[in-house]
């Protein structure tokens, strides 16, 4: 535990069962709701990775929170994957942001869209995946990329079954950057 102090981190675990697990990374500066159940649930899978070329450019921390198929054959994934790297200009950290999710999901992208988000309005793309998964089954995906600065926050829902768009759509609008 005191290693994740030093860094930084904070974890806040919500006691609903619509709140899963609240995110908030005081040292990348964000907060996101990660859908699912408690974490003492053993269905569901939280995993956080952090990756430091020492000396290099990038550094990234991801959260991953996956939902396992069930009877239906529905699955879930929400990723909250964060990137400090040498560049602020804006659509290399897109186009870097794009190439990483498209190869995550090896599905078609089937739309793109540029925007704004937050009251600070930093430059954003939303892109739309589709495509099928490997038993062959319908597979969709929402990317949301922000950039800030140097920062590229990239927000991901994807699942195969029935429709989750709605819980997709619910995670995305949960992630905020603090400060």
């Amino acid at each position: 535990m005191k290693t994740w102090a030093t860094i930084g981190l904070a974890i806040l675990l919500a006691q609903s069962a619509a709140s899963a697990k609240i995110v908030e990374d005081h040292q990348y500066n964000f907060r996101a709701d990660f859908p699912g159940k408690d974490p003492s649930d053993p269905t569901r899978d939280y995993k956080l990775e952090n990756f430091d070329a020492k000396g290099g450019a990038l550094k990234w921390r991801s959260y991953t929170s996956s939902g396992p198929e069930t009877k239906t054959g529905a699955s879930y994934t929400a990723v909250v994957k964060v990137y400090d790297t040498d560049s602020s200009n804006a659509r290399e950290l897109f186009n870097a942001g794009e190439a990483d999710a498209t190869q995550s999901l090896a599905a078609t992208l089937i739309k793109r869209a540029d925007g704004t988000f937050g009251p600070a309005k930093l430059p954003s793309v939303t892109l739309t995946y589709q495509g099928a998964t490997a038993s062959g089954g319908p597979l969709k995906g929402t990317v949301l990329l922000v950039a800030k600065g140097t920062r590229l926050y990239s927000v991901m829902f994807y699942f195969s079954g029935p429709d989750q768009t709605a819980l997709g759509e619910k995670f995305i609008r949960s992630f905020e950057i603090l400060n």
